[in-house]
């Protein structure tokens, strides 16, 4: 046995041996990406660890503009102009307020079998203002099987696992579906990679469809990010996903 394996097993065991630890005494909060950080040959026990070590919820960081941000801007304004203009003007500059709905890093492997699988359910507010959502984003990371038999790899042709947005008026149970909603995203075909993909639906979107779906959500409605796949062998893989949404928080002075 060469001199480079017999240093580098033991050194991958003690780390192994380290990560477990800080996990179960809970001095330290172990995620996947962690170990695909470390430097080779730790990284290619990603995979391994991902089974060991249990998954978390997301932090729900607000990715946008507070509520204090927009009513700090308001004040100023109605300094200097007529107090019912300020609400909008705050709106025709899209100075929204970003509220989190939902987030998830749970892996999910979805075949043609569980296609239409829920991976993401998100709950309008009860404490939603009247007609104030302007837009719903989603962000979603994921990738194929990573290879397939058609001649478009590395594009979107062809391929044939992809998301839909799928609206749950209220009363509708989960295990009701699955749901055929909105196409959102279409997964790279035949990429190993991971790829992280961004939608927005607008209020004023330019698809009338989308500007519907926007202004008719209330409080008691669910979204939810659906993963499909189609075909043998197609598997549409889910590393992670949210749900964000943008509020006109500044109706009045």
């Amino acid at each position: 046995m060469s001199p480079e394996v017999i240093f580098t097993l033991p050194a991958i065991s003690a780390v192994i041996g380290v990560i477990i630890l800080d996990q179960t005494s809970g001095k330290h909060t172990w995620h996947v990406e962690d170990i695909e950080n470390l430097p080779r040959p730790f990284s290619f026990f990603a995979p391994i660890l991902s089974y060991i070590l249990p998954t978390f919820r997301l932090p729900m960081i607000q990715q946008g503009p507070s509520e204090p941000d927009a009513v700090q801007v308001a004040s100023l304004l109605a300094q200097r102009l007529p107090a019912d203009l300020v609400p909008d003007i705050i709106d025709m500059a899209e100075l929204w307020v970003d509220i989190p709905l939902a987030s998830s890093n749970c892996k999910m492997r979805v075949t043609e079998n569980e296609a239409g699988r829920i991976y993401l359910l998100a709950d309008i507010p009860s404490t939603f203002p009247p007609h104030a959502l302007r837009s719903l984003t989603f962000r979603v990371t994921s990738r194929d099987q990573g290879w397939s038999e058609t001649a478009f790899h590395y594009t979107y042709k062809e391929s044939w696992t992809w998301f839909e947005v799928a609206i749950l008026p209220p009363g509708t149970e989960e295990s009701q579906g699955p749901f055929t909603g909105r196409h959102i995203i279409t997964n790279i075909n035949a990429d190993f990679e991971w790829h992280t993909h961004d939608v927005t639906w607008r209020y004023d979107d330019e698809n009338e469809d989308i500007r519907d779906i926007v202004r008719s959500l209330k409080p008691g409605y669910k979204v939810a990010i659906c993963a499909w796949a189609r075909y043998r062998n197609w598997v549409n893989r889910v590393q992670s996903a949210r749900i964000d949404c943008q509020v006109h928080a500044v109706r009045r002075m």
